[in-house]
């Protein structure tokens, strides 16, 4: 299927970033459906598929693609278990649409999972420096932390090296059955299987945070659903 073309080849990304520890604060929504294609970005930094980016080229003003694209990254990138992927998916569905240069947050968060730029948190500034330092800007006017790939690249990087948003090993292990859009009721017992509940409690820290989950729960069944699809074609 279409999905199976593109499971070979992931690159290795780099850890050589910046590395300031920052609070978190809340994300934002847009609905924001305008974005053009994206640069290719050096193969030294990202996760590297050439077919991934060419499939996100092909159609990146749709959501469906770009939640596909993203769930097909993260599990290149380590986020072997799809309902973990989704659950990720899902959050960023919730932020942004997945729209790396959409409409701005209240407070001026970008990007895919919506980074704040408040004084307190400087979140959309460490994405800046971090991908202003990792790649070359001169194929997008000096914004390629706009870029779709560059964002995932950053997001997993926070979620690897930047505490307290670190929730990559517990979202990558094998050792866990996780879901996306369980039918119980979040608690603390179940909180840790729950990767939508996880992502959103370790890296996004929305407000309100517990009434925002049952709509992010069916934004990851819908990712999920999609790259089930995409898959069969």
């Amino acid at each position: 299927g279409k999905i199976d073309r593109l499971k070979t080849g992931a690159g290795s990304a780099s850890t050589n970033s910046s590395s300031s520890t920052t609070a978190n604060a809340p994300g934002g929504t847009t609905e924001n459906s305008s974005r053009t294609a994206n640069a290719a970005v050096p193969s030294r930094i990202v996760i590297e598929q050439a077919e991934l980016q060419e499939l996100y080229n092909s159609n990146p003003e749709s959501l469906q693609n770009r939640a596909v694209v993203a769930m097909q990254w993260l599990i290149s990138a380590g986020i072997k278990n799809k309902s973990a992927a989704a659950g990720i998916v899902g959050n960023l569905i919730g932020e942004s649409q997945i729209l790396p240069a959409g409409k701005k947050g209240k407070v001026g968060e970008e990007g895919i999972a919506q980074w704040n730029p408040e004084p307190k948190v400087l979140r959309l500034q460490e994405l800046q420096r971090w991908a202003a330092k990792n790649y070359s800007d001169t194929a997008t006017g000096g914004q390629i932390y706009q870029d779709f790939f560059v964002q995932l690249n950053f997001m997993r990087h926070e979620m690897k090296n930047q505490a307290p948003h670190r929730c990559w090993a517990h979202l990558s292990t094998s050792n866990i059955s996780f879901e996306h859009n369980p039918d119980t009721t979040a608690t603390k017992s179940n909180a840790n299987t729950n990767a939508t509940l996880h992502f959103m409690k370790v890296f996004e820290r929305p407000e309100k945070m517990m009434d925002k989950l049952q709509k992010r729960q069916n934004h990851a069944q819908e990712a999920y659903d999609w790259f089930e699809a995409a898959e069969k074609v």
